[in-house]
């Protein structure tokens, strides 16, 4: 075993190791302490954190296991890694800290959106992971919470991947083309990939026969390189987007995900061109261009983790079981899908529902029989389906509620 430091003074701008591992756009660390995508805030904390690294083209020919933290301030800290071997130019390249964080960030626009966001995670940066464990990574994570995209990528490590030793434990790496391309529909629908696992196992197949190769794109021009990509199965321009932006280093990337679609709804509603590549275009534009990317990254952890939104309607709901009373409270058609904040005083001891989506806590339908006490001043999205739905979940919430809590409702 290695060990090492990198200090933070020497490269160009701030550095926050969590915040840019546990931002939604890497799924290949992992936590000692089990709490990957499940500690908030999302920044400045002293976690350890492990990968196992294929070789990289010009960065290492060798697969590598790695442990790193950060210790003291994001600008004068110091990362601390052990590895099986010299993990200094890997780490660098991973985590992109051979970037001009300050003078990237200068080129976006200055809007008070990306403002506000820059900082608030100030320090956090792109990563550069392996483009094939990307590419599978983002083919998961069709209509999923990052937990449960982390959890998947774990698992399938742990099923199929290789081993390595490090100080005395054993970490996993992501499985190759090979291994994973030897794996069944079932089999990975038995790891929760759900209706993705022909889609993984298909890809698979296309990268370890040669078909194609998502490493392939570094060469390309952009526009190219996301039409090539959504030859794979299951890969539309959104999660070409996301293998370009998060790996092969098209930095002009804007991937158009649920808050990013929020975001020029209520920030940049011009860029709304009615189709991908025209909308993605004018986002791109909006957002300075070249590093759009950078900027995209920074919008969607800062609107993820804060809910920042326009609101549609609040006001105060009385303690009543009746479900018109929540039915009254909405001003969204029928077939929409609402989203609420509830906010409980700290004096609240009624039981109320308590899970997770996206590092949020989240209230469902589904859910209403896991009761959990709530104790203290907290926030909690609201996730529900039609309109009709809405109202039922809602009456059951302010029958729970012991204040009368204050709804904010959004379409």
């Amino acid at each position: 075993m290695e060990t090492g430091e990198i200090d933070l003074d020497r490269i160009d701008g701030a550095f926050d190791l969590q915040a840019t591992v546990e931002s939604g756009q890497t799924y290949l660390w992992d936590r000692w302490d089990g709490l990957m995508y499940d500690s908030q805030p999302v920044q400045g904390g002293d976690a350890w954190y492990h990968t196992v690294v294929p070789p990289i083209t010009g960065v290492t020919s060798e697969t590598i296991a790695v442990r790193v933290r950060q210790t003291g301030d994001i600008q004068s800290g110091r990362l601390e890694w052990e590895a099986t071997t010299d993990a200094t130019s890997l780490l660098t390249h991973l985590l992109r800290l051979d970037d001009d964080l300050d003078g990237i960030l200068e080129t976006t626009p200055n809007i008070e959106l990306l403002d506000d966001a820059y900082r608030t995670y100030r320090g956090m940066r792109l990563v550069r992971d392996p483009p094939f464990p990307c590419l599978i990574s983002f083919i998961c994570s069709a209509q999923m919470r990052v937990a449960r995209i982390h959890g998947m990528q774990q698992r399938l490590a742990k099923q199929y991947g290789s081993t390595l030793s490090l100080d005395g434990r054993q970490y996993h790496a992501f499985p190759t083309p090979a291994e994973l391309a030897a794996s069944t529909e079932q089999e990975l629908r038995d790891l929760s990939l759900g209706y993705r696992a022909p889609y993984v196992q298909r890809t698979a197949e296309m990268v370890d026969d040669d078909e194609a190769d998502p490493a392939a794109t570094t060469d390309m021009e952009y526009e190219t390189a996301r039409e090539y990509l959504t030859q794979f199965v299951g890969v539309g321009d959104k999660v070409s987007d996301c293998v370009l932006l998060f790996s092969t280093g098209f930095l002009q990337a804007v991937p158009l995900d649920t808050w990013i679609r929020t975001a020029i709804s209520e920030y940049f509603p011009d860029c709304d061109r009615g189709n991908y590549a025209d909308t993605s275009a004018a986002i791109r534009e909006q957002l300075g261009g070249e590093y759009a990317g950078y900027a995209q990254t920074y919008v969607f952890l800062y609107l993820r983790e804060t809910g920042v939104g326009s609101w549609i309607t609040s006001r105060e709901l009385p303690r009543s079981s009746h479900s018109n009373t929540a039915t009254d409270c909405f001003q969204a058609r029928p077939g929409e899908c609402p989203r609420a904040w509830v906010r409980g005083s700290s004096q609240t001891t009624s039981h109320i529902v308590q899970s997770r989506w996206d590092g949020v806590p989240h209230l469902s339908m589904e859910n209403l029989d896991s009761i959990v006490r709530l104790g203290c001043s907290c926030h909690f999205r609201v996730t529900v389906g039609t309109l009709e739905s809405a109202s039922k979940f809602l009456a059951t919430l302010v029958a729970c509620l012991g204040d009368r809590p204050q709804v904010t409702l959004r379409a």
